[in-house]
């Protein structure tokens, strides 16, 4: 499948020599010597497991946010990830839901103001370029209407 160009994305690999011997093996195999593209579901830390976004936003600390995303992000990149899937945007009202604890609760001012620091503490350091050695692209996940 690698040899024909039918995978171009892995998700949710486990550990970076997982990621390096699928690169390797990509980069033996293809023509054009076009990387895979990896993604991780980075909701509470990559390798440093942090509080869950709920118990972040129930802090109304920015830094700590911030401070979660840079973390994440340099891990994330470590770890030789393209993509993480955080943050949890949704606006969880409904505490039977079973991914509510991943977003920033139900409040949908602090779930914005929350969801902005940590997109970009993951995507860029303070006052440097987006997406440098250790930034991320980040997709906000799961907005349920």
């Amino acid at each position: 499948m690698i040899k024909d160009g039918q995978v171009g994305a892995i998700f949710n690999t486990v550990t970076r020599q997982d990621i390096r011997q699928m690169q390797d093996q990509v980069m033996a195999l293809s023509r054009l010597k076009i990387p895979l593209f990896f993604a991780y579901d980075v909701v509470h830390g990559q390798r440093t497991v942090f509080p869950i976004s709920l118990g972040l936003a129930s802090s109304f600390n920015l830094d700590a946010v911030r401070t979660v995303g840079r973390v994440s992000a340099y891990e994330a990149a470590d770890d030789g990830l393209n993509m993480t899937w955080a943050p949890m945007v949704d606006v969880s009202r409904d505490p039977r839901w079973g991914r509510a604890s991943e977003g920033f609760g139900e409040d949908t001012y602090l779930t914005s103001i929350m969801g902005e620091t940590m997109v970009k503490a993951m995507q860029a350091k303070a006052g440097g370029p987006l997406f440098g050695d250790d930034q991320r692209e980040t997709f906000c996940r799961l907005w349920r209407r």
